[in-house]
């Protein structure tokens, strides 16, 4: 289904870290077999989450595929209702997610999901010459052009944010442990009071430190007093 993904075993450490963790509940997992062939899977991730400033048990539905021999005898359905079944016996309160213009109305028409809003997409333009070459056609004046953008797009933002104070914030790497005044950010966070998964230490670390094949740095914005004020 996805010839240009990681080899099997590889996604195995994928498929462990996401559903088989130390940091969250096991996560809620079915799959259709014909003739003692995996063809169909359909997992949901479990998350503490928050919701107007309490605790709940919450989930992410992820990782649907139905091989192609098998498609169109309704596996993804029955699979996600025999999911959601036993989630909620375990105590799960809301399952959400992301699904894209393909199976949106599959989990609307099916299994009686409610679209809240589209989500809101933001960029931050890194390399303007590929999105240039796209409208242009022409590589050598999208490079051109891209060259002129790329230089100009950062002087343009400097000067907007001009009047920001930087209140002697100090940027800084974070090596080792996550100091615990990261989970009082959470706290006091927007998110926090709203609807959200539960960003504190133990999420970041499974999200950041032990995801495989990845190496993300952790970086942290600390005022003249050494409190962590922000991280990315």
């Amino acid at each position: 289904n996805f010839p240009d993904t990681l080899e099997p075993d590889d996604i195995c450490k994928t498929w462990l870290w996401q559903f088989r963790n130390g940091f969250s509940k096991p996560s809620g997992v079915s799959v259709a077999d014909l003739n003692a062939e995996v063809v169909a899977h359909y997992a949901v991730m479990w998350f503490p989450m928050c919701c107007q400033g309490q605790h709940m048990e919450g989930a992410i539905s992820t990782a649907t595929v139905t091989d192609v021999k098998a498609r169109g005898k309704g596996l993804f359905t029955k699979l996600a209702k025999k999911v959601f079944k036993e989630t909620e016996t375990d105590g799960c309160q809301i399952v959400f997610g992301f699904p894209n213009s393909l199976s949106i109305k599959g989990f609307i028409k099916y299994l009686e999901w409610f679209e809240i809003a589209t989500f809101p997409l933001l960029i931050k333009p890194v390399n303007f010459s590929p999105f240039l070459n796209k409208f242009l056609r022409n590589k050598l004046l999208s490079d051109i052009v891209g060259l002129l953008a790329d230089l100009v797009y950062p002087l343009c933002f400097i000067l907007t944010t001009w009047s920001v104070k930087s209140r002697d914030i100090k940027i800084e790497a974070i090596e080792n442990e996550l100091p615990d005044d990261i989970s009082d950010i959470w706290e006091s966070c927007f998110a926090s009071k709203k609807i959200a998964i539960e960003r504190k230490i133990p999420y970041l670390e499974w999200r950041y430190r032990e995801k495989p094949f990845s190496d993300y740095k952790i970086f942290r914005a600390v005022d003249n007093q050494q409190n962590t004020i922000g991280v990315l």
